[in-house]
């Protein structure tokens, strides 16, 4: 399958995935200060699986012809980073402070945004 705007949303995702997952790479410790989260370990382990999230979608935005069930797994990946994050909203998780929760809330969208129209072009394609 080949989709020009499925692959511009595959790639915007993977940008998006690498720029986060390196900021909280190199600044978990800082970040969880900020968000009064307690486990800096963790989210040093959130980066790192950013990162690899990030080439697996980059790579496949740039085959040649992208595959329909690595799509399907990469937005069933970004459904389950929202559905996670509205957990930890709504039961106010971890400790996290009204700023850190805002912080997800808003990264919760965007993830949403990425799956949704990655489903649409996934769609519109098949």
């Amino acid at each position: 399958m080949n989709n020009k705007k499925l692959s511009l949303a595959l790639k915007m995702n993977a940008i998006f995935s690498a720029v986060n997952g390196v900021a909280i790479l190199l600044f978990h410790q800082q970040i969880a200060a900020y968000i009064n989260f307690e486990h800096p370990k963790i989210l040093l382990a959130i980066g790192i699986v950013l990162i690899g999230f990030s080439a697996l979608v980059y790579r496949t935005a740039r085959a040649s012809i992208i595959s329909k069930q690595v799509v399907k797994f990469i937005i069933f990946q970004d459904w389950l980073w929202v559905i996670g994050s509205v957990l930890i909203i709504a039961l106010q998780a971890f400790g996290i402070n009204r700023t850190g929760l805002i912080i997800i809330g808003v990264i919760a969208l965007i993830v949403a945004d990425f799956a949704f129209f990655q489903q649409r072009y996934l769609k519109a394609n098949s």
